[in-house]
């Protein structure tokens, strides 16, 4: 199938709606850019070799990187661009590492519009080409002017990301000079530069294989009393159906089995460690555990009955500093005379909680700083 060429005159992390649905994210690197930082093309073609998540198989279906250009030849149209994905699986070059081998997609010689300061994204979508876990994609602009030149100054090039959120690379690059092993060359950042060559670019592929978690659940914080609603989120590819389950402090949460978990009123006793463990046929990946901490430097207090009316648990949680002190009062009217609870309490994530005996009695309860 002849792949369809698209010019998109917007940011690369606000592309992602050009993309098929049924396609997963396997390699991201749009969040973050280097402004202005920018890699200028010497008419070689050039390029990155990426990692992609997961273990599986994968048949790459659309691809997008960020490009600039600028000048009189991207004006009147004589300004071309060609791109490519090799495998690394040629002659080793003196680093150790496999240059670029097998061509496994052309995309042939296409027009290329010029940019603004912003750049552009040119995105290669419809595509079909099965791909190892790393490869190798370059671009070669051609039909520009020398620089200097009476027509104007050309530049040409791509545009710096850092760092992939989605898969893995390496900080230097390929061009093929014609000198080297297999007249590739494995280039660096100039002795000085601060920032690693990372390309912004984003592929989709259709994928087969277990689960791979590639957006993992954050850690979030709460206010005391705030009456938030939290939702912890995960993105995972893997052959469907993939299924969920959610758990805090290691203990599965009943029916918490989508990509999603919302806590709706999130208070004291939500307070703790969530994961996320994600199944198919082929086997399973957890997630690291996201945090919902608490913000603020006073303790919260909150008081749970169960099912011993005889009973209650009385929890707080505090960010800092040495342990608080419970007490209790039997009433409100002054003076009023507080005691310390001589009950010790439990610490589970940050947590302290008691059970305290009021068997009828009519108490208050308060925490003191020690």
């Amino acid at each position: 199938m002849k792949q369809k060429l698209t010019q998109l005159l917007v940011g690369l992390a606000l592309a992602a709606n050009a993309f098929v649905a049924s396609a997963d994210v396997v390699y991201d690197n749009s969040s973050v850019r280097s402004h202005p930082e920018r890699l200028p093309s010497r008419n070689f073609e050039f390029g990155e070799e990426i990692i992609l998540a997961g273990n599986g198989t994968w048949v790459l279906t659309n691809f997008q990187f960020e490009y600039f250009g600028f000048g009189p030849d991207f004006r009147n149209g004589s300004a071309k661009v060609q791109f490519r994905i090799y495998q690394n699986n040629g002659p080793i070059d003196p680093n150790g590492a496999p240059t670029p081998g097998t061509l496994l997609y052309d995309s042939g010689i296409g027009p290329v519009a010029g940019t603004g300061n912003d750049g552009n994204v040119l995105e290669y979508h419809d595509l079909a080409i099965a791909v190892p876990k790393n490869f190798t994609w370059t671009v070669q602009f051609t039909g520009l002017t020398a620089e200097g030149s009476a027509g104007g100054l050309q530049f040409a090039g791509l545009d710096l990301y850092q760092f992939p959120t989605i898969g893995q690379t390496y900080d230097d690059y390929w061009e093929k000079t014609g000198v080297g092993p297999g007249g590739w060359q494995l280039l660096k950042a100039k002795p000085g530069d601060v920032l690693p060559i990372n390309f912004g670019c984003r592929v989709l592929a259709t994928y087969s294989g277990p689960p791979e978690i590639t957006v993992k659940p954050e850690s979030t914080n709460i206010e005391c009393l705030s009456d938030t609603t939290v939702a912890f989120n995960v993105v995972a590819i893997g052959t469907p159906p993939l299924t969920y389950q959610w758990s805090k402090d290691g203990s599965p949460l009943l029916g918490e089995t989508g990509s999603s978990l919302v806590i709706p009123h999130a208070d004291v006793s939500d307070l703790g460690s969530y994961t996320v463990k994600v199944t198919n046929g082929q086997g399973s990946q957890t997630s690291a555990p996201a945090q919902l901490g608490l913000t603020g430097t006073l303790p919260c207090l909150r008081i749970q009955k169960g099912p011993d009316p005889t009973r209650v648990t009385v929890s707080w949680a505090q960010v800092v500093g040495p342990q608080w002190r419970l007490q209790h009062t039997h009433s409100l009217s002054l003076p009023i005379v507080w005691e310390d609870t001589a009950v010790t309490p439990t610490l589970v994530n940050g947590v302290y909680s008691s059970v305290i005996v009021i068997a009828g009695k009519e108490k208050y309860f308060r925490v003191v700083n020690p």
